[in-house]
């Protein structure tokens, strides 16, 4: 069977149950994308974006930008009082 090759998350077995409880035996996929030539699950797909995310936007933010937005807040800040 296919698992994610970071989590190692693969099908799961268990039960379909109609609605007069008939229980059939049925498996539980996991959502997995090919991306890269790596089978991942959508959940490890989604930390991933995040961490690259956060690591973009810590690394890219020029100090100009950062002193602008500063000092934006300050004004706000002033013309509210």
């Amino acid at each position: 069977m296919a698992k994610c090759t970071l989590c190692k998350k693969g099908a799961v077995s268990g039960n379909q149950i109609s609605h007069a409880q008939n229980h059939t035996k049925r498996k539980f996929k996991a959502n997995l994308q090919k991306v890269n030539g790596l089978l991942l699950c959508t959940r490890c797909l989604k930390t991933i974006k995040t961490i690259r995310r956060e690591n973009a936007a810590s690394e890219e933010i020029p100090a100009e930008i950062v002193e602008l937005e500063e000092e934006k807040a300050e004004q706000t800040e002033e013309d509210k009082q």
